[in-house]
Formats: structure tokens, sequence, C-alpha cells
């Protein structure tokens, strides 16, 4: 309410600070209801009344009508809507094609959102390792000189690797299966798909 700033959740920047108002939790509150917080600290008292008069402003916005239009026909493709949508809203964020399908899906199926965060959490365990690799020198070392040998040039293609910086697998890989007959030969075969349950 200080700056009538609107921002999405900052935790560690809006934690216990009570000039951050929850949008939401004043829309769905009582009115007034989101005052109290700042009646309670002396030090916010020289400017409640710019406060109280902000939050006023802010909740007289449901009481207010918007008009919806709403474009229609069987000729109105995603391509279409898309466009339509980016035309109409040019000083705002773009429309792809993946959030009018998003918004499509979570409108027809309520439990969407969640499932999709739930799925996309079990693939994120399932990497077994990666690196970075750089197409030029990381540093932007440009060598003017071919490599004296071959040890040079593997110097080089190797200073191109990273193995940090991608996301560290969460599932550990399955056990190793030891052959007792042949001890000494490292089994690269893939292990039997896992059944789930």
């Amino acid at each position: 309410v200080e700056t009538e700033a609107f921002q999405f959740h900052a935790p560690v920047k809006m934690r216990n600070d009570p000039l951050w108002v929850d949008v939401t939790a004043l829309f769905r509150s009582e009115p007034g209801s989101q005052i109290t917080p700042l009646i309670d600290l002396p030090e916010l008292r020289p400017r409640l009344g710019v406060y109280m008069q902000r939050l006023s402003k802010l909740e007289n916005v449901l009481q207010r009508d918007f008009h919806i239009e709403q474009i229609t026909g069987a000729d109105k493709t995603v391509d279409v809507v898309v466009d339509i949508f980016n035309r109409v809203n040019s000083g705002g964020t773009k429309l792809s094609k993946g959030d009018l399908a998003l918004a499509r899906i979570c409108a027809e199926w309520g439990e969407a959102r969640p499932t999709m965060r739930r799925n996309l959490d079990r693939w994120a365990g399932r990497g077994v390792g990666g690196c970075g690799y750089h197409v030029h020198h990381p540093g932007g070392r440009s060598y003017e000189d071919p490599p004296v040998n071959a040890n040079a040039a593997e110097s080089r293609r190797l200073s191109r690797f990273f193995s940090f910086g991608q996301r560290t697998p969460t599932t550990a890989p399955p056990p190793a299966e030891h052959s007792t007959r042949y001890r000494a030969t490292l089994d690269l075969r893939q292990p039997p798909a896992r059944r789930s349950s």
C-alpha cells in the first residue's frame, strides 16, 4: 500500500511487512479486515488514512461491471484466437498456444494444475546425470593456432565441458547386478524395467 505496486508473492521480501497486502485475501475477507494489522503499528498511523483510502479503492473494483467480449465460431482455430488475444493485449504479455491450451484444460478439469505439478515433479527425478557443454571456450578465449598435438586438442575440448550446472537427479540409479560367474565383467545392459504399482 505504500507504493501501490502489484507484484507476485515473494516470501522473503514480503514476510512480516504489513505494507504488502494479499489482494486475494482482501477480496475474499470482510471489508476493512486488512487494515487491522496497519492500525496496530504506531509508526504507520501518520499515513493510515492514505492506506485506508488505497485499500478502499481496491476493494471497490469488485463493484464495477466489466464488459466481456466473446468471439465464437467454428472458424476460430487456436491460431486465430491467439492472434486476436495478442492484438487486443498488445501492451501486455504475449499469449502462446501452450498458455491457451493450459487455460482451456484448467477450465474443463479443475485438478489439471495439481496433476501436472505432480507429474512434473515425478518426471524431474528421472535424470541420471548430465553436463554442460559450451560450443566455444567459456571464458571467451579464441585460439589462433591449431592444437600442437592430440593432448592439446583434448585439453581444448575438455575445457568446454562442465560437470555442474545441470539439474541433479533425485532418484537413485538401480542397484548394480553382480555376476558370480563373470566377476571381472562389467554389465552395461539396461536393468529390467521396474513395474509401477
